[in-house]
């Protein structure tokens, strides 16, 4: 990552010239880290990934409209939260490039000018070209950081240049809720899926994960077999379109869950499963891995960081244009539509050979910690940072 000017420099920027020295220990987290959105379990991963690289970023909450309710989310944040942007710090803001503007007007009328320290930005995408007027907004940072090798490559369309930092997956050891606190059957082979009906259902694909669970039963009829949807809050008719295949081997759970919960469930299932057309990242998958548990995925997008034939179900796919409207910015797009029958074939085995599944699994809890681990990630920020206030170091050395 080299260090540059913003191409469109934010309000108030000084003037080409004069130099400010950054410190990495003087870093802000800022973004929404109470929300369930995914930039903000994003954040959250982040801030306990710096805490491993003996980093304590302070937290900015931007617009302070999530409930702080969750136990696990004010253990983490509270205590460091801070209230404004200290002249020379370095900041690093979880958000998209479509929030970028207001965010950085919000903050500048709540008399917290950007303009006096050092800018990253992480924005998330989910489709192979990032769109140009994002990329514009993207461009009044000093930097930008990818969450993997498919949104660095999409930045790369727009003319935008990141290193990719990724983000941390590891779930610490815990004593996590049974399977009874879930109704899963402790005799079932389940799997599990999130569907977020407040994105777009269309790319997250849930029919497909319903499809494949329907052929599986087909051919195993006699398998005591169980799906679970995960259906996050927002849109009632999606949710009921889900129930209607209640009674056929897959329960819906819909009510909200703490982080707690949704790792208890993780925990408590055989298999996450993510028949996505396109993923930016791909947490719960990587998530299930960490726990040592299967994880069947789409082998296209944001998850191939961490999945592999040799650590998980990587389900084959064909690329297809994406289809009008069904994604923001879906032209000339293309995204993967999976295929069902070898995701069937790869259920299949994994239920049938035991020695296959714990290999996997296995695999999978070593890849995941020593790539997407709190401590891997953790030293990729901290050299990050460290390499921000180098260079302003060297550039302030040598300033008139």
């Amino acid at each position: 990552m080299r260090y540059r000017r913003p191409a469109r420099p934010i309000e108030g920027t000084p003037a080409f010239g004069t130099y400010a020295m950054f410190s990495a220990d003087e870093t802000i987290f800022a973004g929404h880290p109470f929300s369930t959105i995914g930039t903000a379990a994003h954040m959250r991963s982040h801030l306990r990934a710096a805490g491993r690289a003996l980093l304590q970023p302070q937290v900015l909450d931007i617009y302070k409209y999530a409930e702080r309710s969750d136990p696990d989310c004010r253990e983490l944040v509270l205590g460091r939260e801070t209230q404004g942007l200290p002249r020379g710090s370095i900041r690093v803001f979880y958000i998209n490039g479509d929030e970028a503007s207001g965010a950085l007007k919000r903050l500048n009328d709540l008399g917290e000018p950007v303009s006096d320290g050092f800018n990253i930005v992480v924005p998330f995408w989910e489709l192979p070209h990032y769109p140009r007027e994002w990329a514009e907004q993207l461009n009044r940072f000093d930097a930008v950081w990818a969450s993997s090798e498919f949104i660095r490559e999409s930045l790369r369309t727009a003319g935008i240049e990141a290193p990719v930092v990724g983000g941390s997956v590891e779930i610490a050891a815990k004593p996590f809720l049974s399977r009874r606190r879930f109704q899963i059957r402790e005799s079932a082979f389940a799997f599990l899926t999130f569907f977020d009906t407040t994105s777009f259902a269309t790319r997250k694909n849930p029919q497909a994960v319903l499809d494949m669970f329907a052929q599986l039963k087909k051919r195993k009829p006699l398998d005591d077999l169980q799906l679970i949807l995960k259906v996050k809050s927002g849109d009632a008719n999606a949710a009921e379109l889900a129930r209607r295949f209640e009674g056929e081997g897959v329960m819906v759970i819909s009510e909200p869950l703490t982080n707690f919960e949704t790792e208890s469930l993780v925990a408590a299932v055989d298999c996450f499963v993510s028949l996505h057309r396109s993923e930016g990242f791909c947490r719960g998958a990587g998530e299930a891995m960490s726990l040592g548990r299967l994880a069947m995925g789409t082998g296209w997008s944001g998850n191939v960081d961490f999945m592999s034939s040799g650590n998980s179900l990587l389900v084959n796919y064909a690329l297809v244009p994406v289809g009008e409207d069904q994604y923001p910015h879906w032209r000339g797009q293309h995204w993967a539509e999976p295929d069902i029958d070898h995701a069937v074939h790869l259920a299949i085995r994994a239920i049938d050979d035991a020695s296959w599944r714990e290999s996997l699994t296995q695999q999978a809890r070593m890849d995941i910690i020593s790539s997407h681990g709190d401590t891997a990630i953790g030293l990729k920020i901290l050299r990050e940072l460290e390499a921000v206030a180098s260079r302003s170091s060297a550039r302030g050395a040598c300033s008139p």
